[in-house]
This record gives structure tokens, sequence and C-alpha cells, in this order.
């Protein structure tokens, strides 16, 4: 059985989604993958499809919302900035 390296240290991930969530709670909008990206130089340099793990993760967590833009695209939300609006998660429909 052959084993593979992870392209990305588990610092790096966590580094990295540490500084997501920071952008997103300053944004205090919702936000595409690119624009987060965008949002720090550290996360320049990220893959997409790493960026959207990152993303996903913290969804799962329940840091953060995402849904469907009219562009097609998925935005996302830190939970923090819904609270402020007046928002209740448990009555959201997603």
């Amino acid at each position: 059985m052959s084993y593979t390296r992870p392209k990305y240290s588990k610092e790096q991930t966590q580094r990295w989604t540490a500084e997501a969530m920071i952008v997103l709670a300053e944004a205090q909008r919702d936000m595409t993958s690119k624009e987060i990206q965008q949002g720090d130089l550290d996360l320049i340099g990220i893959t997409p499809q790493k960026m959207t793990r990152i993303l996903n993760e913290l969804v799962d967590k329940g840091l953060v919302v995402k849904s469907k833009g009219k562009s097609g695209l998925m935005h996302y939300k830190a939970m923090g900035t819904i609270l402020k609006e007046g928002y209740v998660p448990a009555e959201m429909v997603y």
C-alpha cells in the first residue's frame, strides 16, 4: 500500500481556517470563496478546492452559513453577522 504525503500541513490548514473566519467576521456581509481569498494575503495561494474544504468545515461546525447566490456561486456569511442582523438560525431556510 502506497502512502502519499498531504500537500498542506495541519498547522497550515488550521491557520487558513482561522484567517478565513476572521475575513468573514470583519466583512459583515456574504462573500464568495474568491472574495474571501482576496481578503487576506495568506489565503491567496490556496487552491479553490482547499478553500472550499475549509469553508465547508466552518459550515459543518456552525460558524458559517452558505447559500447559493443569483450568480450560481456559493456565498458564505459568518453566523455572528446573521445573529447581529436579527435573524433566528432555527427559523432560516437555506
